[in-house]
């Protein structure tokens, strides 16, 4: 037997309520398997979610770790069906970088002399 015992100021009493223990423990067990399976749920869930990301991330690592068939002259780079693109678009579509052009030091003397003597570039 479980017993609740609540004050009631306005009569200056005691109310006692006596309540059997099965119906008491029958609640807590069915909120406890409730929320194991809420708990067993979510987390297949986000097993899920995690496999996914692993397994998509794991393909761009495997393409950018094996080897890529690149033309020796332009620098294009091959796909898997036959199609050629610039390398900086293989790369952003297979990483998260972005681009910015600029022209080194000795592409700038080769290509255009009359400025690279200029300091400001």
């Amino acid at each position: 037997m479980h017993a609740n015992i609540r004050y009631i100021k306005e009569f200056k009493w005691f109310l006692v309520v006596e309540q059997p223990e099965g119906e008491a423990l029958k609640e807590i067990y069915t909120t406890l398997v409730i929320n194991l399976a809420i708990c067993v749920a979510i987390t297949i869930i986000v097993l899920t979610l995690v496999s996914i990301s692993l397994s998509s991330y794991r393909k761009k690592i495997d393409t950018l770790r094996g080897i890529v068939p690149i033309c020796s002259y332009c620098k294009q780079i091959r796909y898997d069906k036959g199609y050629w693109s610039k390398v900086e678009e293989f790369i952003a579509n297979h990483t998260e970088a972005e681009f910015s052009h600029s022209i080194c030091p000795d592409c700038m003397k080769e290509h255009y002399p009359e400025y690279s003597d200029d300091e400001k570039l």
